[in-house]
């Protein structure tokens, strides 16, 4: 549990430090400046965004922000993708890994909003089915107004 807490906290985290590892990067591993750094320049930004985007579509769900923990599957998505994007920038020939890290960015963010989808739907159709039963009166829950008839004596000649 101590893990999917942290790593729900240090998304946002890496939507900042993983753009600047991969400028960092090529600094570093790099064989000097040619147009990769440019293009790296460009989708640094682009890639915080979609990190960004990414971290903002998983706290979305109410089970994640309920529990303040991100689920198993959550952390394996996110894990893929931030080791996508570490070694992008670790590598000297950054184009090919840094478009398998976008394309598995991109897969990654699409997922989450399915995900999304399929909890806020089950959300909505248990609590649609809990007025229903509200209306209908199936409900121990419901309370039904007690109702006094008080007759009074001049009707009675």
């Amino acid at each position: 549990m101590w893990l999917r807490r942290k790593l729900y906290t240090a998304q946002f985290g890496a939507a900042v430090l993983l753009p600047l590892w991969l400028l960092i990067g090529r600094a570093i591993f790099g064989e000097g400046l040619d147009g990769d750094l440019l293009a790296l320049v460009v989708l640094a930004p682009l890639v915080a965004l979609g990190l960004g985007g990414l971290s903002a579509v998983t706290m979305a769900r109410a089970s994640v922000r309920r529990k303040r923990a991100l689920e198993w599957t959550d952390v394996a998505v996110l894990g893929v993708v931030w080791v996508a994007f570490v070694v992008a920038g670790a590598l000297p020939a950054v184009t090919e890994v840094l478009i398998l890290a976008i394309a598995l960015l991109f897969g990654a963010f699409w997922l989450q909003v399915w995900r999304l989808v399929r909890e806020t739907r089950t959300r909505v159709r248990t609590a649609l089915a809990g007025f229903e039963r509200l209306r209908a009166g199936g409900s121990g829950s419901a309370h039904k107004p007690e109702v006094i008839v008080i007759e009074s004596g001049e009707h009675q000649r």
